[in-house]
C-alpha cells in the first residue's frame, strides 16, 4: 500500500474539526493534535537528545471529544498516538542552542500522534555514535538527525526530511558567527535541485553527495544547482555538484557576474524551479539575492533574508538597508506559513518573523537617529557605542558593518549628513 504523504494525512485530521481557525479555544470538549516525526537522534554540544520527535511542518489542529475518542478516531487515520496530556498549558519547543521558542502554543488537551511509517524510526545511543563516527560518518554537534533510504543500510546523517520534496542538510562552512553551517536545501521528488551547496570540501560536502548519489540510484534525477546568492559559504560546492552531477548552475545575473568562475544560467524573478517554486528578487543583503516561493504551501526557501540563529549582515560594499527592508516587506506581503533559513531551523508564522525583522531595523536606525539628536556631530565609533550597546564585543566589527548601511541608508534619504569620507562625521539635517 502507498505511504500517504504528510499533507494528505493533514488534510484527513483537519475534517475532523469544525473550526476554521487550528487554535480556535472556542471549541469545547476539544483536544489539540500535534503530528510529528520520528527523525532519531538530535546533538547539543556535546550532548545528546536521543530519539528526537520534530514536528511536521503543520500547525496544531484542535478536534471535538475527549483524549480517548480523539485518539480513536486519529487511530483510524493511521496515525500512531505517541502520548496524550491533560495539562492546562503545553509548551511545544525545539531545543536549538538558545533559542526557546520554536512552537509554542496553549490548549486544553494535548495528542501527539505520528503517521505510521511516515519517517523510520531510529533510536542513537551515545555508543551507537560512538559506532557512526568510527565507522566514518559524519556528524555534527547539531545535526538535526538521519533520513534513512529503506534499500540502504548507511543513514545519511545530518539529513532532515521536511517534506517528500523538500530535504535540509546543514553543511559545515566557513560562514559568520554564531552560525558554523549552512542550510543545503534539496527540493523535488522524481526530479530534484539542490539549493545553496556550501561546503566546499571533499569531507564536509560528503553527506550531500551521499544523499544525492542515492538519489540517482534510486532512479530519481538531479537537475540542477539553485544559489540564492553569491557568498562563499552559499556556493562553495556549487562547481563540485555541478560537474558530479553533470547539471547547470542557475542563479541571478548579478550572482553569476560576481562568480566568473561559474558558467551558469541566468534566471529571472518570477520564473518557476520544477513547476513548483517562483524565484522572487530580493536584494539588500546581496545584489542578486533570490529565495524561492512555494505559494499552494505558503512555504519559502529564505536565504540569508533571515536567520534561525543570530542574524543578517547587511555590509555596505554590497549591500543595502534599504533594499534589505524593502525585500523582507516583498516577502512579508506573500505572508508564508514556513520559512526556511539557510542558517539554523525553520521559521513557523513565517509572515511574523519577516515583518518582526523589519522592526527590528527600523528600531535600529530609531536608535541611530536617536544618538545624532543627543549629539551631532558623532563619529562612527561614537555612535557605535550607543547604537549597538546591547550587543557584546565579540560581533562589534559586525555591528560596525551594519551600522555603516543603516548611515548610508539615511544619508541616502537626505536625514543625515556625512561630512567626508577620511575621517568622516554624522549630522542629522
Amino acid at each position: 500500500m502507498k505511504k500517504k504523504s504528510i499533507e494528505a494525512i493533514y488534510a484527513e485530521v483537519r475534517k475532523l474539526t469544525p473550526s476554521a481557525s487550528a487554535l480556535d479555544s472556542s471549541i469545547e470538549d476539544s483536544v489539540c493534535v500535534t503530528c510529528v516525526a520520528k527523525t532519531g537522534a538530535r546533538l547539543f554540544g556535546k550532548r545528546i537528545w536521543p530519539g528526537a520527535f520534530r514536528p511536521a511542518l503543520w500547525e496544531p489542529i484542535r478536534i471535538p471529544g475527549d483524549l480517548d475518542s480523539a485518539a480513536n478516531e486519529l487511530k483510524k487515520l493511521g496515525l500512531e498516538v505517541l502520548g496524550a496530556s491533560k495539562k492546562t498549558e503545553s509548551v511545544l519547543i525545539t531545543p536549538y542552542g538558545s533559542e526557546k521558542q520554536v512552537w509554542e502554543f496553549v490548549v486544553k488537551n494535548e495528542i501527539t500522534v505520528s503517521p505510521a511509517g511516515y519517517a523510520e524510526t531510529r533510536w542513537f545511543l551515545l555508543e551507537d555514535i560512538e559506532a557512526l563516527r568510527k565507522r566514518g560518518e559524519e556528524i555534527f554537534d547539531d545535526s538535526y538527525g538521519a533520513v534513512f533510504d529503506p534499500s540502504k543500510s548507511q543513514p545519511v546523517v545530518g539529513c532532515r526530511e521536511v517534506f517528500s520534496d523538500l530535504f535540509t542538510l546543514p553543511l559545515k562552512t566557513p560562514t559568520l558567527p554564531p552560525a558554523t553551517q549552512t542550510n543545503c536545501y534539496v527540493l523535488g521528488e522524481e526530479r530534484r535541485i539542490v539549493v545553496d551547496p556550501g561546503a566546499a570540501l571533499a569531507e564536509t560536502s560528503a553527506p550531500l553527495c551521499r544523499f544525492l548519489d542515492q538519489t540517482v540510484s534510486s532512479g530519481n534525477t538531479v537537475e540542477g544547482v539553485f544559489l540564492t546568492h553569491h557568498h562563499r559559504d552559499h556556493m562553495g560546492g556549487a562547481l563540485l555538484i555541478s560537474e558530479r552531477y553533470n547539471v547547470p548552475i542557475i542563479a541571478h545575473e548579478e550572482t553569476l557576474r560576481l562568480l566568473p568562475e561559474l558558467d551558469g544560467k541566468k534566471i529571472l524573478s518570477g520564473a518557476k524551479i520544477l513547476d513548483v517554486w517562483e524565484a522572487i528578487y530580493t536584494p539588500g543583503h546581496a545584489p542578486g539575492h533570490l529565495c524561492l516561493w512555494d505559494d499552494s504551501r505558503g512555504l519559502l526557501i529564505a536565504g540569508d533574508m533571515v536567520a534561525g540563529m543570530g542574524t543578517i549582515l547587511v555590509d555596505p560594499t554590497e549591500g543595502s538597508m534599504s533594499d534589505y527592508i524593502n525585500s523582507l516587506r516583498t516577502l512579508a506581503s506573500l505572508s508564508p506559513r514556513w520559512v526556511f533559513p539557510a542558517h539554523g531551523d525553520a521559521l513557523f508564522e513565517g509572515q511574523e518573523v519577516l515583518e518582526k525583522y523589519v522592526e527590528h531595523r527600523l528600531w535600529r536606525e530609531a536608535r541611530v537617529i536617536d544618538a545624532l539628536k543627543e549629539k551631532s556631530p558623532s563619529s562612527l565609533q561614537a555612535l557605535l557605542k550607543v547604537v549597538y550597546s546591547d550587543v557584546s564585543a565579540g560581533v562589534q566589527l559586525l555591528a560596525e558593518r551594519s551600522l555603516l548601511s543603516h548611515l548610508a541608508k539615511l544619508t541616502d534619504e537626505d536625514r543625515v549628513h556625512k561630512t567626508s569620507d577620511r575621517t568622516p562625521l554624522y549630522t542629522l539635517n
